[in-house]
């Protein structure tokens, strides 16, 4: 008659003690291979599904996802002072930053793109209004010409009556010539007068002369214009009445001349002038873009 050997009387394993096998950690929730009321605990998959790696899935479920119906796979470990995210630890705790959303094509955002756009524009902008302020202000010198030339006429001609008729003195001549004048005209004869009355022993020539000269950048005369009022230099004020008129006379027909070819040069540039410089402008900004 065989007698039963009961397990406890089974020796001790002849392992170490508080030594497991390699390979195995403690779980201090696993309630071991014992569940509760003595029975035998079957180890399931985590997600609840499948007979393991490899193993058929249960019936009822769908492939890749759980018994709730979540996608199978294995928590993340977590450690000590870390934070598993999505497979990874991080060391030092916290959750792990996500990547900025970043545009299909690789680039910033749709919103991002407003401030490029702005710069764009008031690009465009500059591009056109810089060659349009330049043809502008080459036809405005177009159109002042001719003013000029009618102003320096009027002073000459109340300087012609003052000398033939009135006798004045060359200062107040000119002060009287520079208030019938315009603005440019009037400016120029003015200096000379005030250069005149300052002394220093120049002549009336050659006072005018020195007003033309600082005033010449002020002006849109053309360097023919100025010839015209260079040659009374030699003798405003130096020679006698008759001569002084016949060359203040001969100089009011030569810019009389100027004027008519001023005008017409207005006439046929102004305009297009101001053409020029706005599509020179729309023409860089289609080549830009």
């Amino acid at each position: 008659m065989r007698v039963r050997r009961s397990p406890a009387g089974r020796g001790a394993p002849h392992r170490r003690a508080g030594r497991l096998p390699q390979g195995r950690g403690v779980d201090a929730h696993d309630p071991g291979p014992l569940a509760a009321g003595g029975r035998r605990r079957r180890d399931r998959p985590a997600g609840g599904c499948g007979g393991g790696d490899g193993g058929p899935a249960r019936r009822g479920c769908r492939p890749g996802h759980g018994a709730r119906g979540g996608p199978v796979g294995r928590a993340p470990p977590a450690g000590p002072g870390g934070t598993a995210q999505g497979g990874r630890f991080r060391a030092g705790g916290g959750p792990r930053p996500q990547p900025r959303a970043r545009h299909r094509g690789g680039g910033p955002g749709p919103g991002a793109g407003g401030g490029g756009m702005t710069l764009k524009l008031l690009g465009a902008a500059l591009t056109v209004l810089a060659p349009s302020w330049i043809g502008f202000q080459i036809a405005a010198r177009y159109a002042r010409r001719p003013a000029e030339l009618r102003g320096f006429q009027n002073g000459l001609a109340v300087l012609v009556t003052e000398v033939e008729y009135g006798a004045t003195p060359m200062p107040d001549a000119l002060r009287s010539a520079a208030r019938a004048s315009g603005p440019v005209a009037g400016a120029v004869l003015a200096d000379a007068a005030d250069r005149l009355e300052g002394g220093g022993g120049i002549t009336p020539g050659e006072a005018l002369a020195a007003a033309l000269e600082e005033r010449r950048g002020a002006t849109c005369l053309t360097p023919a214009d100025q010839e015209i009022l260079a040659a009374l230099v030699p003798v405003l004020g130096a020679s006698d009445r008759r001569d002084q008129v016949r060359h203040l006379r001969l100089a009011l027909e030569r810019l009389a001349a100027a004027e008519a070819e001023a005008t017409d040069e207005r006439r046929r540039y102004e305009k297009m002038y101001r053409y020029v410089g706005v599509l020179s402008g729309l023409a860089l900004v289609l080549i830009l873009i």
